[in-house]
């Protein structure tokens, strides 16, 4: 298969403009594709040998306000390799700093960090995106089981959930949990119990998932960021200069204890299978660490550097997320005026997959594709690994 490079230009104004797609034999393959969001089932004229027709619709449903994620919900714009896989969908645009994607049986889910604050879903193979909630505008986090969605309010020290399918019309978020001045951060579910950080108390709570008074799992914390859980011990990272990746065992309870104990603002925290996997703000690189903890005087492994391409853009330095499927690495580097998705087998060299995201963030990936959100341009995208 011809590995694909995509590049893409997304305007304060929410036109998106797929300026090319490449393959690395350099033949050619769309050619340029222009859609301005609010300009309701546009059909873009038929590219000829260069790819195939491509139709673009507002994905709001007028009629049914409650699934209405209004004009900027999209129906795919796809750039084919003439047969040979997709190259990138926009799945959604005219976004309020989407963030927090989470993927889930079909289903790409983000909220929104402004205003009007919706917490969304589109099916990754395309169609109208449904709004599951709004007024959310101060989270930023989402997680989920499978029946369910969890987030926070970091102004409130609140924290909610709600069905998979959205609050019923005319209904409310569930209220979990509240902690007076608290600033909860990210979340993480099990099969009872809500965990979230608070990084401006230092603390690890938890509450029932049917919601109840939090308790307090750690404290002494130094702004605790990222969580992530395993069924045997829960893990946070300590983001400050000099922090830590931490963990706490949910069966026999006890004092918190060092995973990684010194690293340099670690965050974007991942466990699989017996290993931890995080970034640092210090350096362009994705670390790995066992969950039992490194020996006395080690280091966390290097699972690849990460970075940009500095031959395409020399201005891109930092790593902002990325996630790891068990054999590739993709990521996401920041960087005005170009952004990055890149990706690499553990050992390999690294494939830059798109350009000019200004601001990626939160990759997740399926068995299929890989997702991200770009805050800066409102854009929530998709493209086949």
């Amino acid at each position: 298969m011809r590995r694909l490079t995509v590049f893409v230009t997304l305007s304060a104004v929410a036109s998106l403009t797929l300026l090319a797609c490449v393959s690395d034999d350099s033949s050619p393959i769309v050619g340029s594709t222009e859609y301005e969001d609010g300009s309701p089932d546009a059909v873009i004229p038929p590219q000829g040998e260069a790819g195939p027709d491509a139709t673009i619709a507002d994905g709001g449903n007028d009629a049914n306000p409650s699934t209405d994620a209004g004009d900027g919900a999209v129906a795919p714009l796809v750039c084919s390799d003439a047969g040979t896989g997709l190259c990138l969908i926009v799945l959604a645009a005219s976004q309020a700093n989407p963030e927090g994607a989470v993927v889930h049986d079909g289903f790409l889910y983000w909220i929104e960090e402004g205003l009007p604050g919706r917490i969304q879903r589109i099916p990754v193979a395309g169609g109208p995106a449904q709004q599951l909630a709004t007024g959310q505008q101060d989270s930023f986090a989402l997680t989920l089981d499978d029946t369910s969605l969890y987030w926070a309010d970091e102004y409130t020290g609140t924290v909610y959930s709600a069905p998979l399918t959205g609050v019923p019309a005319g209904g409310s978020p569930t209220l979990l949990a509240t902690v007076d001045g608290g600033s909860p951060n990210t979340l993480v579910v099990d099969s009872s119990r809500v965990y979230w950080t608070d990084f401006n108390a230092g603390k690890i709570y938890a509450a029932p998932l049917g919601g109840g008074t939090p308790t307090v799992l750690a404290s002494g914390q130094s702004v605790p960021s990222d969580i992530a859980n395993d069924g045997t011990n829960l893990y946070w990272t300590n983001d400050v200069v000099n922090g830590s990746v931490m963990a706490l065992s949910l069966t026999d309870g006890g004092a918190p204890f060092a995973i990684v104990p010194s690293a340099n603002l670690p965050t974007r925290l991942q466990v699989t299978n017996g290993t931890v996997y995080f970034i640092t703000n210090s350096a362009n690189v994705v670390y790995a660490a066992p969950t039992t903890g490194i020996t006395d005087g080690g280091a966390p492994t290097v699972l690849v550097t990460t970075g940009s391409d500095t031959s395409t853009d020399p201005s891109v330095v930092e790593t902002v997320s990325f996630a790891f499927d068990g054999t590739t690495v993709f990521w996401a580097t920041s960087g005005n005026p170009t952004g990055q998705i890149r990706s690499a087998i553990p050992g390999g060299p690294a494939t830059t997959l798109a350009l000019g995201m200004t601001s990626p963030f939160g990759v997740t990936f399926d068995t299929t594709n890989v997702y991200w959100t770009n805050t800066a341009f409102g854009a929530v995208l998709e493209m086949a690994k």
